[in-house]
């Protein structure tokens, strides 16, 4: 009985041996190169006060049959500062990554950086990767910090628009050599008629949903006539109570680096608690539209209670931000919209923004239904 006992556990001991032998070949002759990466969510803690650069480390194995190629690796956040390590890593083999930040792009406390790495591996093009982490810093040093991130975010406005200016000036130099002497005879630059079909969607709105006036916003968070733009329409919902709604619409310029992280939070704000938590945040923001470092806007998030992991994971992502904005982009290209705040009254767009200007529209439009009725 003790040897048909001891052959028993014989013959399982060489089945499970067999077994484990028979899944290595088996994952190690996937044909081509099979990405792994250890973590895909790693956590490098608090980061030391003399640390300038913040490095992480991904580390990847290939559990495939042919040459893993790293082709790149990239970060959306102007704080990426590049990447070392392997290039190529062979069938069977571990390969590391080093990812590197840098501080002083990134504001005080708590924070989540992407990187995506690119491969060769057919199934694993472009792979997401999250490194979390927290900066300490006394107030002084975060505000010379955030001064320094400012002036740096206008010089790169500055460029953008000496830019376009350029691109205009070029234009109208080329229109004139074309018009010649006739130039006199061109016409004016005229005022777009356009009555767009603009769709409401699930867009935050600010008053009731069956107001016979609405005004749709192309706004800008970042953008400083749209901060003013704010307290003009609260006082045309005040001065038409009942009869006015407001409809917001995203359009973040993309000279405006601290726009699409803004844009994410409102929209976050909306996804968790309907209109009455998005103009809450946009209040926020409006309090004081200078202040929209992802700190600054990670305290709004709290305030009313948003989820902060999901938080930082979008607002460190360009891609996720982009896709939640992608909506009112399409519908801002086809009104054919330029800048902010881009202002639509049903669907007409709206030259003299004045208090007076929007009063003459709005009182166009309800006298035509009183007539209709």
């Amino acid at each position: 009985m003790n040897r048909f006992f001891s052959f028993l556990i014989l013959l399982c001991s060489l089945l499970i041996t067999s077994y484990c032998i028979g899944s290595d070949e088996k994952s190690l002759s996937a044909d081509g190169p099979v990405l792994i990466i250890d973590q895909n969510e790693i956590n490098l803690g608090t980061i030391p006060h003399d640390v300038e650069e913040i490095v992480g480390t991904i580390v990847l194995f290939n559990d495939g049959n042919k040459d893993l190629v790293i082709r790149n690796v990239s970060g959306p956040c102007l704080c990426f500062k590049g990447y070392d390590g392997d290039k190529l890593i062979k069938p069977g083999d571990e390969g590391e990554i080093f990812v590197k930040f840098n501080k002083s792009e990134i504001p005080a406390g708590s924070a989540r950086r992407t990187v995506y790495v690119e491969t060769n591996d057919p199934n694993n093009t472009k792979t997401e990767v999250g490194f979390s982490f927290v900066i300490a810093r006394d107030p002084t040093e975060e505000e010379i910090r955030a001064l320094r991130s400012e002036v740096a975010g206008l010089r790169r406005e500055l460029r953008s628009l000496s830019q376009e200016i350029q691109a205009l000036t070029a234009a109208l130099k080329n229109s004139n050599s074309t018009v010649g002497v006739n130039s006199r005879s061109a016409p004016e630059s005229q005022v777009d008629m356009t009555v767009y079909d603009v769709e409401v969607g699930s867009s935050p709105i600010l008053g009731p949903k069956d107001a016979p006036v609405t005004i749709v916003e192309f706004a800008d968070l970042q953008c400083p006539y749209c901060a003013r733009e704010y307290s003009t329409l609260k006082e045309i919902i005040k001065q038409y109570p009942g009869k006015v709604r407001l409809v917001f619409k995203h359009f973040p310029l993309g000279f405006h680096t601290k726009a699409k992280p803004a844009h994410a939070a409102v929209e976050l704000a909306f996804q968790k608690g309907g209109n009455n938590a998005f103009w809450k945040m946009y209040d926020m923001i409006m309090a004081d539209p200078k202040k929209l470092e992802i700190a600054d806007l990670r305290v709004y998030a709290k305030k009313i209670g948003l989820d902060l992991n999901k938080f930082d994971k979008v607002t460190s992502n360009i891609t996720t931000m982009d896709e939640m904005l992608k909506a009112d982009k399409a519908m801002a290209i086809k009104c054919n919209v330029k800048a902010t705040p881009t202002i639509l009254i049903n669907g007409l767009k709206l030259t003299n923004r004045s208090i007076d200007g929007y009063k003459k529209r709005i009182n166009e439009i309800l006298a035509e239904k009183a007539v209709a009725k």
